[in-house]
């Protein structure tokens, strides 16, 4: 059984660099093992929500799921997101660094008697109560510290959820969309040309920034994400490809969060073969005759990080690509130091940035 309560209601200074990378963390301890078992789907415990109420779970309700998202990244505050065959689902946990316990692809079960569902903008979350200090905008209140132990039980490590592939028409604004709050992939889609001189969110004033993710068929979506995400400084890719995020809502707005750039997979040319298309590194390297040049087209291209500034080996503020291990790379400089890592994937707009040559080095 359940009670219903309702509520109360940014080579040069001019160089724009795109990240993919994973950020290192802590392993958590891997001997943690289940000793639950689930005896309802996270759909089912879903379905018990109605939109703007809380329902506190009184029956022995047990879900289990994979981690799909969390705090790592700074782009989600004090939850994580866990995903089973039938759905997923955000658990709200008062404490920070959640990914050392709960990192993608860890199991755990989640034991929801006494835990209350509700929702934010239309995403289902589970809390540990009702917050009605605003008497007109009620909230669940996250699962204190103390408490996470008791009701969030942590299994096995790296496991994988495989994403869904989906067309953006397939998603919908519906509070039990089953696709809520899963991990989803979008083929062929690219950011909307207005957006290209635009970075992922406003790192400096630590605002949250809505882009729009296209289809060569005109199909749209936002991509979400927060000022206090560690890639918010980043510019955004000007290429063509897949993305991988999980799926929410606010309101009417159908909106994906992408848990860092290495989820943006943009490598390939635009819709219709437009103005904004990738060169090889080769190319930039046979374009340069003797003098500095200066692109004034807007071609981009990708290479994946071949050099580490913390081996002391290059300056801080430099970075090597290589696009083909067959190939010679090029040398990126850039105006300031930066957080690339050997194997990160780089995409790099022209436009405006300078090819020349120094100590003999493109």
């Amino acid at each position: 059984m359940m009670k219903k309560y309702a509520p109360f209601f940014y080579f040069a200074a001019c160089f724009f660099l795109m990240n993919s990378c994973a950020k290192p963390f802590d392993a958590p301890p891997a001997n943690d093992t289940l000793t639950l078992n689930a005896n309802t789907t996270i759909r089912q415990l879903k379905l018990l929500h109605v939109k703007n109420n809380f329902e506190r779970i009184t029956d022995d309700l047990i879900v289990s799921g994979i981690v799909i998202a969390n705090d790592q990244s700074g782009n989600w505050y004090k939850q994580i997101i866990i995903q089973d065959e039938t759905g997923g689902i955000t658990v709200r946990m008062d404490g920070n660094n959640l990914f050392n316990n709960y990192p993608v692809g860890r199991k755990i079960a989640v034991k929801a008697k006494g835990l209350y569902l509700g929702d934010y903008g239309g995403v289902i979350q589970l809390g540990a109560g009702i917050d009605n200090s605003d008497p007109n905008n009620p909230s669940l209140i996250p699962l204190p510290t103390s408490l996470f132990d008791k009701y969030v039980l942590k299994g096995s490590l790296n496991n994988q959820v495989i994403p869904r592939l989906v067309n953006i028409n397939t998603l919908s604004a519906n509070l039990q969309d089953t696709l809520q709050s899963t991990l989803i992939q979008l083929a062929d889609v690219e950011f909307a040309v207005n957006e290209l001189d635009k970075t992922y969110a406003d790192a400096v004033g630590k605002q949250a920034a809505n882009l729009t993710i296209k289809n060569c068929s005109g199909n749209s979506i936002i991509l979400r994400t927060s000022g206090y995400a560690d890639f918010a400084s980043n510019k955004i890719p000007a290429g063509n490809g897949n993305l991988v995020a999980v799926f929410a809502i606010f309101g009417t707005t159908k909106q994906l969060l992408i848990r860092d750039t290495s989820d943006v997979h943009f490598q390939n040319a635009r819709c219709g073969n437009s103005t904004v298309s990738k060169i090889s590194i080769a190319a930039v390297r046979n374009s340069y005759k003797g003098t500095a040049y200066t692109y004034q087209e807007d071609k981009f291209i990708n290479g994946i990080v071949i050099s580490d500034a913390t081996a002391g080996n290059i300056s801080e503020n430099e970075v090597i690509l290589q696009e083909d291990s067959n190939m010679p790379g090029i040398l990126l400089q850039l105006n300031t130091g930066h957080g690339f890592k050997m194997g990160d994937s780089v995409t790099v707009q022209l436009n405006q940035a300078m090819l020349t040559k120094e100590n003999n080095i493109l």
